[in-house]
């Protein structure tokens, strides 16, 4: 469910911002510059932190082997944005100290009520901000 609804709340962000934006100049070429061996870095790193049981030195690994990545340079525009998200990803789940639906911290067990709230991640190209909003408090929120 948690997945459906990121889903839905991603898209309707997406759909807001294409307003403000040109998205008639993205084409398959910008595509076509990811790297494959980006994508499979970045795959790998975030299965192994990102996983179902999740560790603070997996975690931090993880987060420590992206940001590495991120200052290799090299990357397309693409990857720049993939690898932002990932790091959104990890940075979130390391805020979150908790264990929440199908993800165990196993240095957080518990579920804590605190935390009952949506993780905003905001990436300025250099740093991200993570926050944690009422569902309401969301652009567009969430009825009940």
């Amino acid at each position: 469910l948690g997945a459906l609804y990121g889903g839905q709340t991603a898209a309707e962000s997406a759909l807001q911002t294409a307003g403000r934006a040109d998205m008639t100049e993205r084409t398959d070429v910008a595509m076509e510059e990811s790297s494959p061996e980006q994508r499979r870095l970045l795959r790998e790193t975030l299965s192994q932190g990102l996983g179902i049981v999740r560790t603070p030195e997996a975690m931090e690994r993880a987060r420590m082997e992206l940001y590495a990545l991120r200052k290799k340079g090299n990357l397309t525009e693409i990857d720049r944005k993939r690898l932002c998200v990932g790091l959104a990803m990890l940075e979130s789940a390391l805020a979150r100290k908790e264990s929440r639906g199908a993800h165990y911290r196993t240095d957080f067990p518990r579920t804590e009520a605190g935390y009952q709230k949506q993780t905003v991640a905001v990436c300025d190209g250099e740093d991200i901000k993570i926050s944690f909003a009422a569902p309401e408090a969301m652009p567009g929120g969430v009825e009940a």
